[in-house]
């Protein structure tokens, strides 16, 4: 695999791996991936023996998913157990207005929903399996077995400020960009768009 090339392509109607040698002057490209889902972000986890890719799916029906591979794309599991904010999550909207209708929303969106997933990003090569989504509205999840399973990371999450979170991201606030720090896992990721309201 070294002397391959892999370019993680996303769009509105499906996934696409393109796949080149070291000169990148010819690609391949794959067949569509999860046609129908809606891509915000793919990622690549060569941290292991197995590299893995991951993908922010989301689909107007089956609802958001993080979407894993390990087998360079040709198979993917979408299933994303307890990738959900917790039901009374949703007194942290108080105060709050948003445009009615607008995907990801938080005023219109169930307890306990997540909008879209945003970005999918692997942790630091220190923590095997540890995998970081960023969602709509603004949250962030932790992967300890990479991304079959999730929990919230309250600290973002449940944050004092959360109610005044608002509108970016496509009709409310989202982690649409994680970092992690390569000094290791003890800094946390957190890059994320809010706009705030006085």
């Amino acid at each position: 695999m070294t002397d391959q090339v892999k370019l993680l392509v996303g769009t509105k109607k499906a996934g696409f791996v393109y796949s080149s040698d070291a000169k990148r002057q010819n690609w391949e490209i794959s067949e569509p991936i999860l046609p129908g889902w809606s891509f915000f972000h793919m990622s690549a986890d060569t941290r292991d023996s197995k590299p893995r890719m991951y993908a922010a799916a989301n689909h107007w029906a089956w609802g958001p998913s993080v979407a894993k591979s390990e087998d360079l794309g040709k198979t993917w599991d979408y299933n994303s157990t307890g990738l959900a904010f917790p039901p009374e999550m949703k007194e942290y909207k108080e105060n709050r207005t948003a445009p009615p209708g607008v995907p990801g929303d938080w005023d219109n969106t169930p307890a306990g929903v997540i909008g879209n997933i945003w970005n999918v990003q692997a942790g630091h090569e220190s923590e095997p399996g540890v995998v970081f989504a960023g969602v709509q509205p603004a949250g962030l999840f932790r992967s300890e077995d990479w991304g079959k399973s999730w929990r919230p990371v309250e600290g973002i999450n449940r944050h004092p400020s959360r109610q005044y979170w608002s509108g970016t991201g496509g009709g409310d606030s989202c982690i649409h960009s994680i970092h992690v720090h390569p000094d290791g896992a003890k800094a946390r990721p957190g890059t994320f768009s809010r706009r705030t309201r006085s």
